[in-house]
């Protein structure tokens, strides 16, 4: 097992530290902030880009049921479209899940079928 402490190291064994991709960077250039950037927004009040709004809501016992997805910053239009699915297919779900207990309600109610009763005429 090798360990590393200030008085082992070596520059030689950075590649032992470091995982190297055959990929092309994804960094996109002139994207980051210096030190001072960074420090020069946050005495100003600026939040970073990367943050996200924290979305309080006032109403006595939240459940998370009642959350309202549009209400989130980083909604998007396509999100729409996603949750209209998702509510098509859950109507659905439940629709089927009531007409089943509808009818399983009505099999119970309807009482068993009356059998003809047997005359003394058809005994032979």
């Amino acid at each position: 097992m090798h360990f590393s402490t200030p008085y082992k190291y070596d520059p030689a064994d950075v590649g032992c530290y470091e995982v190297l991709s055959d990929e092309p960077s994804m960094t996109v250039p002139d994207q980051s902030l210096t030190v001072r950037d960074l420090l020069e927004r946050y005495t100003r009040g600026i939040a970073p880009a990367c943050a996200r709004e924290p979305l309080y809501d006032d109403r006595e016992n939240l459940d998370f049921e009642d959350v309202d997805p549009s209400e989130r910053p980083d909604f998007d239009l396509v999100d729409v479209d996603l949750h209209r699915r998702n509510l098509e297919a859950l109507s659905e779900k439940v629709s089927a899940e009531v007409k089943a207990a509808k009818k399983k309600k009505d099999e119970k109610e309807q009482p068993p079928p009356a059998t003809a009763p047997v005359s003394e005429t058809t005994k032979a």
